[in-house]
């Protein structure tokens, strides 16, 4: 241990700070290669995706439709 040196608030700021910017880097590296693993294995078949967002207009509202006869 290192007695006699006293507190030093420099050193200790200095000591979370670094810490604090190696938890950043290893967050940033983690979602750097889940991003990465993600875009390897290819695009999802897209028909699936654009026939589930574009609904026939008229099954868009039918909540708030109203019959008027």
């Amino acid at each position: 241990m290192m007695w006699g040196y006293g507190l030093n608030w420099l050193s200790m700021t200095l000591m979370m700070l670094g810490s604090t910017l190696w938890i950043v880097l290893l967050v940033v590296l983690a979602w750097a290669v889940i991003r990465w693993l993600n875009q390897r294995t290819g695009p999802s078949n897209s028909a699936d995706t654009d026939a589930a967002r574009e609904r026939p207009h008229s099954e868009r509202n039918t909540a708030s439709t109203v019959c008027t006869r």
